[in-house]
């Protein structure tokens, strides 16, 4: 009855959706067909399987139904022609751990299913005859129970972890139901994850004594149309026992095999870099039973198919008559069209009368190896002419002990070793790495049949090294194992990548350098980013920056870095005309104290450059760069320094620009006072100020007496050079944080915080004997006295608003001006 085809035990009704459908229509399926499972169909082949497990699995974390079910289905499937035995067909479902077979016809297209259950059905005799007893299966020994409150994500989550379709419910010890896959598939959209486990556990608990026979108890299971059976000894339950369980027992004497005892090989197995395939001996047909990962990624799945699929019949042949007389097989090699197996293999005998044995076969592809070892070989001995034009060094060496047997005339080239020399060296002589090392890789070339790839150093007949990359490979010279090596003088190649990494970081600190320069909201600020850089990175130890107006032709700001104080003589103290880079626009570099390009500079050690920073055609700075180290500024940073300045020029003229535009907006023309609108503003906030912190603001209005008299008399030139005049004389009589301006035509304003009347009116009597003792020339070299009269007042005395006191210091000019003038009125 064992040997009947698999076909005659498919089930009636398969639950089968389509790959395009929903998780909600396969569970409603599952439903329909009160089925564990669904077929997943795309044509007419099995692409996909979903199985009550899932639905454990989807319910935990609360997949939304309305997602594809190909996205969540098992896409692994072991399927079976139907015209495999029924025993080959319970084999392949206990060897791979599964619950179901996957039927199809010989062209692979999908024609049923076949459960365990069937299967147990179809092997009712066979469980009669064998007469075992429930406590010969022992069930599962560790049974997983919960108590009737539990709650439901609690017993999922134990199911879940532990790997089971069901969890016993117990009231004192007693077993009061049991919650399974299929209460979850059929209260899926009912079920409440925090209420307890009783609401939907099935209260009908089969329980039976260990000591019924195995056959009385698959009866009780078809009568209950029931899958699991509690087992109770004295009354208490000690396990469960389920259709799988059974069907593992009665499956024959397989324990005798040692991938039965040990059941993590074949997890072991699957990690091989070879590919290893089971085959099952049915005496007239070889059929595959198992292969690892490695064989289904070269042939594709080919469990069920015979082994002829994939070893071509002429060498299986041989093959498997070795295997019956020897009981093994080492290192035969097979042809499968371009590729080359070399097969290691084992029989055990079966003492079941169903079939003869099993064979576990090993196949290594050797096609890329013997490709090679043919193809090296052959130019070794035909070709050593042409080995000996090539640039890379090629050596073949004795894998036993390194001792050297050929190599080309690059090596000679390269190392500058004769022939007799070589001849009589080893690897270890050339190589400069640990012995040890070496002889570890020739072992995985030689055993394992590796190619070893990576990076050396060469030792030269003089002590030089010559960096290489090698490519080492096993060959067989002379029928014994040698190494053959093939190495290039990456010399050139890790010059240019170090040329290209220092490229690439200076990209890398200009890219950054224009950023920061992007950020800079002033002149000073620009400058000072370049000298960080230049300080920083480029390592220089002192820098000076002479900072020019063009249209002065004047150094116009001093700036230097890295210097403890401000250095006591700067080289552009004279006329910017006696500067070599003003004049030339070149950048002298002077790199020992003996250069004697730029005269202006006194430079008893170490190196020195100077450029120039260049906008719209004209110099606004020259830089000196000074070095403590001779012979510092190199080619190439010369040219990395010139690359900043230039990456620099742009920013700088346009924050210049934005400066002087700033200036014109905020001070006078003619005085470079500030101007009414600032003034106003500089005001405002002061007397806000004033206002948080209580302290006084001197105001005086200025203006100069006879002042139109002057212009209509001698004409506005004079006019201009007595108003320039006198506001030098304000700038210069008073404090810092004191704000001078022009208020209109030759009136002037001063704004003094923190100055009480006292201070205020001193400062203004400063101001108007200081203006009092100047004087002009005029064209016909007349001299002409000036003298100015001052309105004073105090914030907030004379007001706490910006009009008032402004309006009292007017009207005290007012006065000044009717008492005589030349006076300050307070």
């Amino acid at each position: 009855m064992i040997n009947v085809p698999i076909e005659s035990l498919l089930e009636e009704n398969n639950p089968i959706v389509n790959s395009n459908d929903t998780l909600e229509d396969t569970i409603k399926k599952m439903r329909e067909y009160n089925q564990g499972f669904v077929v997943i169909l795309k044509d007419k082949s099995a692409v996909g399987i979903l199985s009550e497990r899932d639905v454990i699995r989807l319910f935990k974390q609360k997949v939304d139904l309305s997602e594809n079910v190909m996205k969540f289905a098992t896409k692994s499937l072991i399927t079976v022609r139907k015209d495999r035995s029924v025993f080959f067909a319970v084999n392949l479902l206990v060897e791979n751990n599964i619950r179901r077979l996957i039927v199809v016809d010989e062209k692979g297209d999908f024609v049923g299913t076949v459960t365990i259950k069937k299967l147990l059905l179809k092997l009712e005799e066979d469980i009669y005859r064998k007469n075992l007893t429930l406590k010969d299966l022992q069930g599962r020994k560790n049974i997983i129970s919960v108590s009737r409150k539990t709650p439901v994500k609690e017993a999922i989550e134990m199911m879940f972890e532990n790997n089971i379709g069901s969890i016993l419910v117990v009231d004192n010890e007693h077993p009061v139901g049991i919650f399974t896959e299929r209460d979850v598939l059929n209260k899926y959209d009912e079920l409440d994850s925090n209420q307890p486990i009783e609401i939907y556990m099935s209260t009908s608990v089969e329980t039976i004594d260990i000591e019924t026979s195995v056959y009385d108890a698959l009866k009780v299971m078809d009568s209950k149309k029931i899958s699991r059976l509690v087992l109770t000894q004295e009354g208490k339950f000690v396990s469960f026992i389920t259709q799988r369980d059974i069907i593992k027992a009665i499956s024959g004497n397989f324990e005798t095999f040692l991938e039965r005892k040990l059941k993590s090989t074949k997890d072991i197995l699957d990690i091989f870099p070879e590919l290893i395939v089971e085959v099952i001996d049915m005496v007239e047909s070889q059929y595959i039973q198992w292969m690892n990962k490695k064989a289904k990624d070269v042939f594709g799945n080919l469990i069920g198919n015979d082994i002829v699929t994939i070893i071509p019949e002429k060498d299986w042949g041989y093959l498997y008559s070795k295997l019956l007389k020897d009981k093994k097989v080492e290192k035969l090699k097979v042809t499968d069209g371009e590729r080359v197996f070399e097969v290691s293999g084992s029989y055990i005998i079966s003492d079941i009368k169903e079939f003869r044995g099993k064979i576990k076969l090993l196949l290594r592809d050797i096609s890329k190896e013997k490709e090679d070892q043919n193809i090296i070989l052959k130019e070794l001995q035909t070709y050593k002419s042409i080995l000996d034009s090539i640039e890379d060094m090629i050596i073949i060496y004795q894998a036993d002990n390194g001792r050297i047997k050929m190599f080309n005339r690059s090596v000679m080239k390269k190392l500058g070793y004769t022939q007799e020399e070589l001849k009589n060296m080893t690897i270890f002589d050339i190589v400069e790495e640990d012995k040890d090392f070496l002889k570890q890789n020739i072992e995985k070339i030689v055993r394992k049949g590796e190619v070893v790839s990576g990076k050396r150093t060469y030792k030269e007949v003089h002590g030089g090294k010559i960096p290489v990359e090698v490519n080492a490979t096993s060959v067989t010279f002379n029928g014994n194992p040698h190494i053959l090596i093939v190495a290039r003088d990456i010399s050139l190649r890790i010059k240019l990548e170090e040329e290209i990494n220092y490229r690439n970081s200076q990209m890398q600190i200009l890219h950054n350098f224009v950023l920061a320069l992007n950020k800079a909201t002033s002149i000073k600020e620009s400058y000072n980013i370049l000298a960080k850089i230049l300080l920083n990175i480029v390592k220089i130890d002192k820098l000076i920056i002479y900072r020019i107006n063009p249209s002065l032709n004047a150094v116009v700001e001093k700036l230097y870095y890295g210097f403890d104080k401000e250095p006591a003589d700067f080289c552009l103290n004279g006329e910017l005309l006696e500067c070599k880079v003003m004049i030339s626009g070149d950048t002298i570099v002077e790199n020992d104290k003996f250069a004697f390009q730029c005269g202006k500079l006194n430079l008893n050690h170490g190196s020195f450059l100077c450029s120039n920073v260049v906008s719209s055609g004209k110099t606004i700075a020259i830089i000196n760069m000074i070095s403590m180290e001779e012979n510092f500024f190199t080619k190439e940073k010369v040219e990395f320094i010139e690359s900043l300045i230039n990456a620099f020029s742009p920013f700088a003229s346009t924050l210049n620009l934005i400066e002087i535009n700033k200036e014109l907006s905020l001070k006078d023309s003619l005085t470079n006072l500030y101007n009414r609108r600032y003034i106003i503003e500089f005001f405002t906030k002061e007397i806000g100020k004033a206002k948080r912190l209580d302290y006084n603001i001197g105001v005086l209005v200025i203006d100069v007496d006879n002042f139109k008299k002057l212009n209509d008399t001698y004409g506005h030139l004079v006019g201009d050079l007595c108003l320039k005049k006198v506001s030098n004389v304000f700038l210069n009589s008073v404090r810092e944080m004191d704000i001078v301006g022009r208020w209109g035509g030759e009136e002037f304003i001063v704004i003094l915080p923190g100055s009480d009347e006292e201070s205020t009116y001193q400062i203004a009597e400063r101001i108007r004997k200081k203006v009092s003792s100047e004087v002009i020339f005029t064209p016909d070299n007349k001299i002409l006295n000036i003298t100015v009269s001052i309105g004073m007042a105090v914030y907030p005395k004379d007001g706490d608003n910006l009009d008032d006191p402004i309006k009292v210091a007017d009207e005290k000019l007012y006065q000044a001006k009717k008492s005589g003038k030349n006076l300050t009125i307070r």
